[in-house]
């Protein structure tokens, strides 16, 4: 998840293109059967998390920048939006390619707490 901080208020962070590889990933089979979801469920699922969430529309198109290319739409995602960080377990991929643009990828619980303080 991205964050952004506005005059101490958290933001969660969303783009369409964002949303919708959310969702090709979790409708897939391998994912769907160990999370007893439908398809179905999913989408309503997304759409909930999409309610949630400050939609970020893409000015600048970022490529190449994670370690882990599927993880770029991330990345770009929290540039355009401005965010501070991102929130993730997947750091090996993430870090560097956030790190470019000022952005901390620090692993939920991390998150958490930056954000209690």
């Amino acid at each position: 998840m991205l964050v952004a901080v506005f005059e101490r208020r958290v933001d969660l962070l969303l783009s369409t293109l964002l949303l919708l590889e959310y969702e090709a990933v979790l409708s897939r089979p391998e994912n769907l059967e160990p999370s007893g979801l439908t398809a179905h469920e999913v989408i309503e699922l997304l759409d909930g998390l999409a309610g949630l969430c400050t939609p970020v529309g893409f000015d600048f198109r970022w490529r190449a920048v994670a370690r882990d290319p599927n993880e770029d739409l991330v990345v770009e995602t929290a540039v355009n939006g401005v965010a501070e960080a991102i929130a993730t377990f997947n750091l090996r991929d993430m870090a560097a390619g956030a790190a470019l643009f000022g952005i901390s990828a620090v692993r939920p619980a991390v998150l958490l707490r930056r954000i209690q303080k």
